[in-house]
């Protein structure tokens, strides 16, 4: 009766011999061609999820009726360790083939490096070969330099002595320039001032032609006065108008220099341009006396 209790207790393992079998026959020939088969590595993946999934079956199963008692237990863990004994090879073989991969990549991985330090070697190698190639080259320069260090000296120094020629041209023409504003400063302050004297005797004489209109008597004596005093004025004037036409005339007789640096060029022509507007101002105001 017992032996009867056991016989059924145990058909709960609800997995039999021809199960495995069918498994082994499925799952074992199961291989992974290479790294790029994919579809193989997920067919042995699923085999082996499947023959894990009855392997846990059995386990639980085993528990739960090794409770009963122990020596349904012992009859229990038996039949297990049997049917364990049956799948673990198929699952051996199944993470055996699912490993493929794993090894696969760690011996491409290791190819890799390999072939990347020999690489590394070679251009270690050729660098070396260039550093010493460079270092003839620079040693053969160093002595072909020491043949003309005096020649370059000499270059150098006659180089310094033009730069200095034209630093010189630079701070003459810079003071010309300061002096030139500064004239032209004053310049302006003077027709400032001949500007508002201009004003001035603009409003003294619109006073004036009002009291010549209530007066006009005087007015007449007073237009005489002021003809006589214009005259004299102007004829006071002519040497002073002599001097700003000569003035003008020796502005225009500067003699330039010609240079053939760019930015003094462009200096010289400031100069050149302002002196020319500075002589035909003086014409024209002349003219105006």
């Amino acid at each position: 009766m017992e032996i009867d209790f056991i016989k059924t207790e145990l058909q709960k393992f609800n997995i039999v011999d021809a199960v495995i079998s069918k498994m082994s026959a499925e799952y074992l020939p199961l291989k992974v061609k290479g790294l790029d088969d994919k579809e193989g590595l997920k067919i042995v993946h699923d085999a082996r999820i499947i023959v894990k999934g009855k392997r846990i079956e059995v386990e639980k199963k085993r528990k739960e009726l090794k409770e009963s008692s122990l020596k349904f237990g012992q009859a229990v863990d038996g039949e297990a360790r049997r049917i364990i004994a049956l799948l673990t090879p198929i699952e051996a073989h199944l993470e055996e083939e699912e490993s493929i991969v794993g090894r696969e990549k760690d011996r491409l991985r290791l190819q890799a490096e390999q072939k990347e330090q020999e690489i590394i070697e070679k251009q270690k190698k050729a660098e070396a070969e260039q550093l010493a190639v460079i270092k003839r080259e620079l040693e053969a320069e160093k002595e072909r330099q020491a043949g003309v260090a005096r020649q370059q000296y000499e270059a150098e120094e006659k180089i310094r002595a033009e730069q200095k020629k034209i630093d010189d041209q630079k701070r003459l023409i810079a003071e010309t320039k300061l002096k030139k504003e500064q004239e032209k400063e004053q310049e302006e302050k003077r027709l400032i001032d001949i500007e508002k004297a201009r004003k001035e005797a603009t409003e003294k004489a619109r006073i004036e032609t009002e009291l010549r209109i209530k007066r006009e008597t005087a007015e007449k004596l007073e237009a005489e006065r002021q003809a006589e005093i214009e005259a004299k004025r102007k004829e006071a004037l002519k040497p002073d108008k002599e001097k700003l036409l000569n003035f003008a005339k020796s502005i225009n007789a500067i003699e330039i220099p010609e240079v053939i640096n760019l930015e003094v060029a462009k200096i010289i022509g400031s100069v050149r341009v302002s002196l020319g507007k500075i002589s035909h101002y003086l014409v024209t105001e002349s003219n105006k006396l």
